[in-house]
């Protein structure tokens, strides 16, 4: 939550996170949300990786699949 808040008040250009909802409570996921559209409203960009494809679908505007460290496609 204090990195999220961090980037609240500075916001980056570019958005690097790895498993971003883990151990978050539903109100600090909502945060998550909102520091995503911030950054790419601003013309930054975000770069996500989840294994949780359901939560992050409303996040993201295009979905890469990695099996076995290859990326092996677009994901639908």
């Amino acid at each position: 939550r204090a990195e999220f808040a961090r980037i609240v008040m500075l916001p980056p250009d570019l958005l690097l996170l790895d498993e971003a909802h883990v151990g978050l409570d539903p109100e600090a996921a909502l945060l998550v949300a909102h520091v995503i559209a911030e950054v790419t409203r601003r013309g930054g960009a975000a770069v996500l990786v989840s294994h949780e494809r359901e939560r992050v679908a409303a996040l993201i505007s295009r979905a890469v699949r990695v099996h076995d460290g290859t990326v092996t496609g677009e994901a639908a």
